[in-house]
């Protein structure tokens, strides 16, 4: 566990280095665009950035990006398809195979490729979510769910440091939640 936090605290570390709060919305502009200067960076467009451009960079970004959307997207959907597949409430409605299986599939795509359509500023609910959801499913959750797991089987309550660090995932994650989620209704109110 301590390899995986100092290989995570690395890459956050080189990347904030080399981007900092420069990075664009756009991946490939990020990765292929450069501002000459820190003021140019802090006080011009990004369109007006008169630094180095990696043209050549940007297709093979570009190139990579639709690689991995091919590979990516079906495993994602996949996840939807077989969560409506199990569920208690929507198994028998789409077995396996079945027509309405294939319909259910086709309406999910419709429905990811509309909303990709009708929300032009993707990132900016993508943050609203993610300020919800992601300290929800990865400090809360695990947490509260080991908890019970611990409980339901008699087996041993974790220790105080345990629990002590345990207080400070979850003061983290509150503070997510309030900061990424007050952040994100104001960038989506700022273009409003």
């Amino acid at each position: 566990m301590t390899i995986v936090l100092l290989v995570y605290l690395a890459v956050m570390c080189c990347g904030y280095y080399g981007y900092g709060d420069f990075m664009q919305p756009d991946i490939v502009k990020s990765l292929s665009s450069f501002p000459a200067t820190e003021e140019q960076a802090l006080d011009v467009k990004f369109d007006d950035w008169t630094g180095p451009k990696a043209l050549v960079l940007r297709g093979v970004c570009a190139a990579l990006l639709l690689i991995k959307l091919i590979i990516g997207l079906p495993l994602n959907m996949m996840v939807i398809y077989y969560s409506l597949q199990t569920y208690e409430g929507t198994k028998d409605c789409f077995p396996a195979g079945s027509f309405a299986n294939k319909i259910m599939r086709i309406l999910v795509v419709v429905i990811a490729v509309v909303i990709g359509l009708v929300v032009t500023q993707f990132n900016k609910l993508f943050a609203l979510v993610a300020s919800v959801c992601g300290p929800i499913l990865q400090c809360f959750l695990p947490i509260f769910l080991s908890y019970k797991i611990r409980k339901k089987h008699g087996a041993r309550m974790s220790s105080w440091v345990r629990r002590f660090g345990h207080a400070l995932i979850v003061l983290l994650g509150l503070y997510c939640l309030t900061m990424g989620f007050y952040d994100s209704v104001q960038a989506i109110t700022e273009k409003a």
